[in-house]
This record gives structure tokens, C-alpha cells and sequence, in this order.
């Protein structure tokens, strides 16, 4: 009997210890999109005129940081939901996004911005923000927990711009 309990106290000390350990990994990165109240406050963003535009009805910025573990969730998340969408879509580093003038709480961070109508045409200088913020809510950034076809088909009534600070999802906050 005595010869039984050290490999099991083994045994359970390893399972608890890896429940714990994967569950802390797992959750690391898991938290408020927008933590610092970066956000708060904002009405508009109006990104600087080097975003080389094409008529198209929208534009879509990616914002990621390098090293960042959630940013695997939110690639397959974009290739899933994006890949038919026609929408000019481009990658930028933090540093990058912060040149245009589009303030980055957290990476991945998507940005939605629509080209505004003008008469009959679409003025190609002028970019409205539609939404800002994460892809998904939760921890893995589920397709299924997606903000964007919503947004995208203008099937969710917006007043104004989106900013999705106070979810939470798989982020990697960025220095201020």
C-alpha cells in the first residue's frame, strides 16, 4: 500500500501543476483590449494621407507587433472571415499605425475604414473609422466570436465609430 502512494502523490502533483501551468499560458494574454483607457474619449480617428488608396468601399488596416502569441489566432481568424472581402487590406507594425495617427492599446488590432461618398463617387481622400479593436472576443480569437462580418456588411446600427476597447480577447498590450 505504501509502495502505491508515492507514485500517485507523483502522479496528482504532476497533473495539478500542469493544469496550472497551462492554464496561466493559456490565459496570459487574455484580458481588456483596451486596459489603460487609451481609448476613452475618442470621437474619430483621422489617419494621415500616406495610405495609398484605391476605390474601394473600405479599407482594412491589420496592426501587429512581432512576438506576439496571439497573433497566429488572429492571422487564421483574418484568412477565415477576409479572405473574399473586397477591401483594400494592408499590415502595419505598431510604429507604423502610430505614424498614422491611429492610437494602438493592443496588437492584433484591426481598424475598419470606409471611403466617404461624395455625390456619386467615392472620395479617395477622405476615410471614415467604422471600428477599431480586436477581431474576436475570448481567449482564442474564435471565428465564431467575430465583430467583423457585422461590421463589414453593415448589418450593426453605428452612430459613429467603433472603438472595442472593453472586450475581452487574446491581446499583447503596447506601451503608451
Amino acid at each position: 500500500m505504501n509502495k502505491l502512494r508515492l507514485p500517485l502523490l507523483v502522479f496528482v502533483l504532476w497533473v495539478v501543476g500542469s493544469s496550472v501551468y497551462l492554464y496561466i499560458w493559456a490565459f496570459s494574454d487574455y484580458g481588456y483590449f483596451d486596459k489603460n483607457n487609451q481609448w476613452l474619449g475618442l470621437t474619430e480617428i483621422n489617419i494621415a494621407s500616406e495610405v495609398e488608396s484605391e476605390q474601394q468601399q473600405s479599407l482594412i488596416i491589420h496592426i501587429r507587433q512581432p512576438g506576439c502569441r496571439c497573433n497566429s489566432y488572429a492571422d487564421q481568424h483574418a484568412n477565415d472571415l477576409l479572405a473574399g472581402v473586397k477591401s483594400k487590406q494592408i499590415t502595419l507594425s505598431v510604429t507604423e499605425a502610430k505614424g498614422l495617427n491611429i492610437p494602438v492599446p493592443a496588437t492584433p488590432m484591426v481598424a475598419v475604414f470606409s471611403y466617404e461618398q461624395l455625390s456619386s463617387e467615392l472620395d479617395p481622400d477622405k476615410l471614415t473609422l467604422v471600428y477599431a479593436g480586436p477581431y474576436a472576443s475570448g481567449p482564442f480569437c474564435a471565428a465564431d466570436d467575430s465583430f467583423l462580418p457585422a461590421v463589414l456588411d453593415g448589418s450593426i446600427d453605428m452612430s459613429g465609430p467603433w472603438f472595442n476597447g472593453g472586450v475581452k480577447a487574446c491581446r499583447c498590450a503596447v506601451a503608451s
